[in-house]
């Protein structure tokens, strides 16, 4: 069939579903350039997840091609039985998921206490701004940091943040008095991994003199344009003269630093080692979640597709959450649910589709 035939144009569907097993099992164990092409294997097993999803992407390129894939049905969404066994596989010989939990506002207050420990001043001082700025927006490592590898995520530049005043009159960059009048601030995500592009979400001020979107964000931008010839291209991230650029693995040492020195689970509910860079963007949403905010909110916020988000959350929802074993104690029998007592002492029971109570 030739060595260029990438949609297997002529190949029997047994011969097609087997390529599309080999596919999967070698792209599970490669190791990829920064061009995409494979250097090596890899020293761990690529997880489920991140299959299924180079899987749904190469389905998609055949189906735009108009060429059935190797890992469906003709004409079905439904993947081919070897196909779904072979994922189900990997999914049971992945290691337990350790996700990364979510930082409160106390650790951040911590954070700005923490001093610069020797390094630049102004180095520190950004990368906490950017890190409270980025907890406001639930932001990626990726959108506010250098990262070792840039994806299709783009850096957040100057010219995505854009500040206004009470009347909502844009506010430039160079204004001197741009943090004092600043009372809104703007960020816009010009693309992102989950391909949605020029999204801009906005937050007003917080009212807090330490955790404050707009003041942070207005300090970093001051800083990012005292770099000479700095422009709206200039990426967020960098500081000082010599246009260092803060990056992922130092915010995540800042991060864990500060919750060891100022005593770990004893003082924030988490050791440092179960933190990390997407603690911020977690931490957003857990912060939102326990205010009663919809999950349908939170993910406007977060520019999440769904509310897989929740899996992230979730276990430390539960932990913290108190009082749900009074709840589960506060009634005799389920159907005391259904009545209750008026203000004579009768019986009476409720009407739960309107909410309204008969006798």
């Amino acid at each position: 069939m030739g060595l260029h035939n990438f949609f297997l144009d002529g190949i029997p569907n047994q011969g097609r579903e087997l390529v599309g097993k080999a596919f999967l099992q070698s792209y599970r164990w490669a190791e990829f350039d920064k061009q995409g092409g494979i250097s090596g294997r890899r020293s761990q097993p690529m997880v489920a997840t991140t299959l299924r999803t180079a899987a749904s992407s190469l389905a998609t390129t055949f189906k735009r091609n108009h060429r059935q894939n190797p890992f469906h049905f003709e004409g079905s969404k439904d993947r081919l039985p070897s196909i779904q066994q072979l994922l189900k596989s990997f999914t049971n010989l992945d290691p337990p998921p350790r996700g990364q939990k979510a930082v409160t506002p106390k650790l951040l207050r911590y954070l700005t206490r923490f001093g610069s420990g020797g390094m630049k001043a102004d180095v520190y001082d950004h990368a906490v701004d950017l890190m409270i700025g980025a907890f406001f927006f639930a932001m990626r490592s990726c959108e506010y940091t250098k990262t070792p590898r840039q994806g299709r995520t783009k850096r957040i530049s100057l010219g995505d943040v854009v500040f206004r005043d009470r009347e909502r009159i844009v506010i430039p960059h160079g204004n001197r008095r741009l943090q004092e009048r600043a009372h809104y601030v703007s960020v816009t995500f010009k693309d992102q991994k989950n391909g949605h592009k020029m999204e801009t979400r906005t937050q007003s001020k917080s009212g807090d003199q330490t955790l404050c979107p707009v003041k942070s964000l207005s300090r970093a931008v001051a800083r990012c344009m005292m770099i000479p010839k700095a422009d709206g291209n200039t990426p967020l991230c960098c500081v000082g003269s010599k246009t260092v650029m803060v990056n992922s693995e130092f915010t995540k040492r800042l991060l864990r630093e500060t919750c060891r020195i100022y005593g770990g689970a004893d003082t924030f509910g988490f050791e440092p080692d179960e933190i990390g860079n997407h603690s911020l963007r977690s931490g957003a949403a857990m912060a939102l979640f326990m205010m009663n905010h919809s999950p349908e909110r939170i993910m406007i916020l977060g520019r999440w597709n769904s509310d897989a988000f929740l899996a992230y959350i979730r276990p430390q929802v539960m932990e913290w959450t108190s009082n749900m074993a009074r709840d589960m104690v506060s009634f005799q029998s389920f159907t005391d649910l259904l009545t209750y007592d008026d203000k004579r002492g009768h019986r009476r029971r409720r009407l739960a589709p309107e909410g309204q109570m008969v006798k």
